[in-house]
């Protein structure tokens, strides 16, 4: 993060990584990835953040206060809403409010990891496939031309490659968990908003939150399948090339497009368009499941 001096003294706060990556951090926050104000300013000290997570709180308390009969918040509320929302560790453990405290704080850091999770993964794909496409294009140019130096884009889509792979390497993890909570939390929205013990409001709570939240987990994974779509583009060039030019390098260039995928990767999967298909036929079959078991 760069601070540039002017002449006349006074700092610039025009951060460049800012800069770069407003557009797709405005993507993000679109689809509620990144709930953050300020990106058009230029000065980085203008970001605001704000926790969506907060009015889910606010709506859990409100409901609390209503089923208790309660105009105000008190502490037998509060106590209340740890015994609803937090059960799973106050059946563990003794109640107190300075618990509560500390469960609600590192609830909302972990909120704000899993947000900040999927917009990491968005800003590496956006800019990761940025390459392929200006790749993409020197290709189209060279072969509009009629002169395509073949041995320098095979070099040039090798080095692309290896990018990828430390991407993979370094951030596997991290992609794994973002898929994995997407998937779960959209599974455990969907059992609420097709559960019928809500009432109305509720009900509309839940359905409004997991579209949001299928939005959300659309946008991540579309964009993190384009790496891999942009990345078989050269093979159709290849295909095209005459017997003529065929040689060494488009030979050894088919095979490596061919033999060795490059895809986003999350450890044990990548980020392709059939593992998204079976993504959205897993979560259909589980629609279809509780749709049955709610009659």
């Amino acid at each position: 993060m760069k601070i540039h001096v002017q002449p006349n003294g006074k700092t610039n706060k025009n951060c460049e990584m800012h800069a770069c990556l407003r557009r797709t951090l405005q993507i993000a926050k679109l689809a509620g990835a990144f709930s953050v104000e300020g990106l058009d300013s230029p000065d980085i000290a203008d970001l605001k953040y704000i926790l969506e997570h907060l009015l889910s709180i606010l709506f859990n308390l409100s409901s609390i206060m209503s089923n208790m009969g309660e105009q105000d918040l008190t502490l037998e509320v509060i106590k209340q809403y740890a015994f609803v929302y937090m059960a799973h560790v106050f059946n563990l453990i003794s109640f107190s409010y300075w618990k509560e405290i500390i469960y609600e704080l590192v609830n909302l850091q972990a909120t704000f990891i899993w947000n900040f999770t999927d917009v990491i993964l968005i800003c590496f794909s956006v800019h990761i496939n940025s390459y392929f496409v200006d790749l993409n294009q020197t290709i189209t140019s060279q072969v509009a031309e009629g002169s395509i130096n073949w041995p320098q884009i095979r070099v040039y889509y090798t080095h692309l490659v290896k990018l990828v792979d430390e991407v993979n390497f370094q951030l596997g993890p991290l992609i794994f968990l973002s898929f994995f909570s997407n998937l779960f939390f959209l599974c455990q929205q969907m059992f609420h908003a097709t559960n019928n013990k809500y009432d109305k409001i509720h009900s509309v709570y839940y359905v409004f939150s997991f579209c949001f939240l299928l939005l959300r987990c659309l946008l991540t994974s579309l964009l993190a399948v384009r790496v891999n779509t942009e990345a078989k583009k050269p093979h159709q060039a290849l295909l095209n090339v005459s017997a003529d030019e065929y040689n060494l390098d488009v030979q050894r260039f088919q095979r490596q497009i061919q033999y060795l995928p490059v895809a986003i990767s999350g450890v044990f999967f990548k980020v392709t368009k059939a593992m998204i298909l079976q993504v959205i036929a897993t979560i259909i079959t589980y629609e279809i499941v509780l749709l049955q078991f709610s009659r």
